[in-house]
Parts: structure tokens; sequence; C-alpha cells
């Protein structure tokens, strides 16, 4: 008689399988929501490319961004709604919004605008740090624009 193969399956634990999903989660916490400027130096690489419509193409233009933010939109946040890991990359999906007191030029808003804005970005993440961000889409989700 022929002997049928076992295929064994292999549990894979949730840390193992969402490490790189935990690690942009934790720099979004921290650079964005918690405004720690720090983080850009400690998790993106000196050699960061960025891509994609309006997004930053270096290191410093992407600390430069997020010294912005804190002072033009002090109560922005990214919520991220899901993650997706393949190799080097992962795919996030997130939910961005606040009050914005100023405009991009830095002028005081007569009336501060609330924005919300979803969005999906890949990063490679290479030891420990953010080498590459793609900004795939953007989408107004304010009310009145």
């Amino acid at each position: 008689p022929e002997s049928t193969p076992v295929i064994t399956a292999t549990p894979c634990s949730r840390s193992r399988v969402r490490v790189l999903g935990d690690f942009i989660r934790r720099y979004i916490q921290r650079v964005v929501n918690e405004h720690d400027i720090i983080a850009v130096d400690e998790l993106v690489s000196p050699h960061y490319a960025g891509s994609g419509t309006k997004w930053l193409a270096d290191v410093d233009s992407l600390r430069a961004f997020y010294e912005r933010q804190t002072s033009r939109r002090p109560d922005w946040r990214i919520d991220v709604q899901e993650t997706m890991e393949v190799g080097q990359w992962v795919a996030v999906r997130a939910y961005a919004g606040g009050i914005e007191l100023y405009d991009d030029e830095g002028n005081r808003q007569a009336l501060p605008l609330l924005t919300a804005v979803e969005w999906m970005a890949l990063y490679k993440v290479s030891n420990e740090r953010i080498v590459e961000a793609r900004l795939i889409s953007s989408v107004d989700r304010s009310a009145g624009r």
C-alpha cells in the first residue's frame, strides 16, 4: 500500500507575523500622535527615499514636515486601520485627521479647519529602520471639501 504524505502546519506566532506592522504602528504613534520628532532619527534610515504624490523624498524633508505638523496641527492623529506584511514591505491603511490651525504656508487660518484623510502607503523596513515609503493613495474625507 502507498503511504499518504503527512502535511503538518506549523502555527505562526503573532509576534513573528506582525513584527514589521507593529514597528510601523509604533513609528506613527510616536512621530504623529505623540509628536516625538526624535523618533524620525531613531526609526528612519539616513538613506530614506520617499515617493508618491506630494510625499517627502528624504529624511530631512520628512523630519521638517513632522515638525511643521506638530505646530500647525497639534491635535492631528493617525489611526492605523490595518497592516499587511510581505517580506520587508508593510502596506498600511489609515485614517488621519484633526484641526488645522495654520495653512501650508504657516499662516493662521481665519477659522480652523477640521480635516480627515484616508490613505494607503507602503513602507520598506531594513535593520529596524524605514528605508523607503511610498504614498499609494490619499482621499480627502473632510466635510465640505
